[in-house]
């Protein structure tokens, strides 16, 4: 795929397809990360145009990313808008880096049962805390928090109409998928339009959308204003796990869409250390205007495949329908009730719980199924890169234990002189 080809026909389409699945996934996702519904559609626009424009995976469509949620939701409680953006750049930088000294073969070297673990946590802490907004609520504070007080939080509302708008945008998502003739049309579509203009028969939370140019304004302010270098050593770290997840989704994204399209005429192999580096750039801005940090996401890089996306040009203007749809119709995504997008959320948690698959890993291969329990417990209990860390030594442990069973780790005085 030439990078300055003309855009196809199906570019056309399979971009729309793509923004309509992006607008709702970006405000969700940026309200679950603590931040405001502009950040997260900044991050689909920088997404789609940056990384689209620079990609070594063209078809892999890039952008707030709810594998993301939990990490960037605690960064925000702990460091603010302002640390999250310098986070945010220094983990650009640290994939730029990555890029450069083409390390990006490595991150194909986690193993599965680990970044299957690191996304059931995810999808965890993400349905936990979109419960509460489902019923008209806040996220608390952590994940063990909103399991103990949402029993109280759902037996107060469960009459209200906030609920049962939240209950009908499930509803609609659930059935949609069940209609073969339908599946084209993202089921987030139906959901947040039936829901909307539902929930004007009612006062309730909705989005509250500030002027992008503000957001951009804001953000750049914050940048250049915030003390960064007198305390870098405080986001080192976590800049650090940022870039180890957010680079392991992304290019985990690129191959799996390398497989969706290996039988296509002219196919090529994504570009891992490319991707890298359009990763890189695209959250180096992105933290500079007032975005969140991103990934290659699943969801909408399958959604440009299966509308037909040919070209990096479909993820180039899923970015710009994005811009001029909050530019010129920003008084239509006020109208959106939180309880819709947190019902999308919802779903997109449990599908990242993937807990069917979990069953039949666990059934298939025990020591992979621990594996995966014990990471996700581990990001759930601490963080996600302490996590991580410890899913990867779990991994390490009990597969050098049954090695040493079977004799591959032999005592010294057994080996051959």
């Amino acid at each position: 795929m030439n990078r300055f080809s003309r855009p196809q026909g199906a570019d056309w389409v399979s971009s729309l397809v793509v923004f309509i699945i992006a607008i709702p996934l970006s405000l969700g996702i940026a309200l679950a990360s603590g931040a405001p519904p502009a950040a997260g559609l900044i991050t689909a626009i920088a997404g789609g145009i940056i990384a689209g424009s620079l990609a070594g995976a063209p078809l892999s469509v890039t952008g707030p990313a709810a594998g993301l949620t939990a990490i960037v939701f605690q960064l925000v409680q702990e460091h603010g808008l302002a640390g999250l953006a310098i986070i945010t750049v220094l983990c650009g930088l640290i994939q730029l880096s990555m890029g450069a000294v083409r390390a990006g073969r490595f991150f194909t070297l986690i193993p599965t049962p680990v970044l299957e673990g690191v996304l059931s946590a995810i999808g965890t802490i993400i349905v936990l805390g979109q419960l509460h907004v489902l019923v008209g609520s806040s996220i608390p504070g952590s994940p063990v928090q909103a399991a103990i007080t949402f029993p109280m939080k759902l037996a107060a509302a469960i009459t209200t109409p906030v609920f049962l708008c939240g209950l009908t945008a499930i509803a609609i998502q659930l059935g949609w998928s069940k209609v073969k003739a339908l599946k084209k049309i993202p089921a987030a579509l139906p959901a947040v339009v039936v829901v909307s203009l539902l929930s004007l028969l009612w006062a309730m939370p909705r989005v509250e959308i500030a002027p992008l140019a503000q957001t951009v304004q804001a953000g750049v302010q914050d940048f250049f204003w915030f003390k960064w270098l007198d305390s870098l050593s405080r986001y080192l770290l976590p800049a650090l796990g940022l870039a180890v997840v957010a680079s392991a989704e992304s290019l985990l994204t690129a191959r799996a869409i390398d497989v969706l399209v290996e039988s296509r005429t002219g196919f090529k192999p994504c570009n891992l250390n490319r991707e890298l580096m359009a990763q890189g750039t695209a959250n180096l801005a992105s933290g500079i205007i007032g975005g969140l940090p991103m990934t290659g996401v699943m969801v909408r890089s399958a959604a440009n495949v299966n509308a037909g996306g040919a070209t990096r040009w479909s993820t180039i203007l899923h970015g710009a329908w994005i811009a001029l749809f909050v530019i010129l119709l920003p008084s239509v995504l006020t109208n959106i009730p939180l309880t819709a997008l947190a019902a999308i959320l919802i779903l997109t948690g449990i599908r990242l719980i993937n807990f069917k698959h979990f069953l039949h890993v666990f059934h298939k291969n025990k020591i992979e199924g621990l594996c995966w329990f014990a990471t996700t417990a581990a990001v759930f209990s601490t963080d996600l890169l302490k996590g991580l860390v410890i899913g990867i030594v779990v991994y390490g442990a009990f597969h050098f234990n049954r090695g040493r069973v079977k004799g591959i780790v032999k005592p010294e005085g057994d080996q051959a002189a």
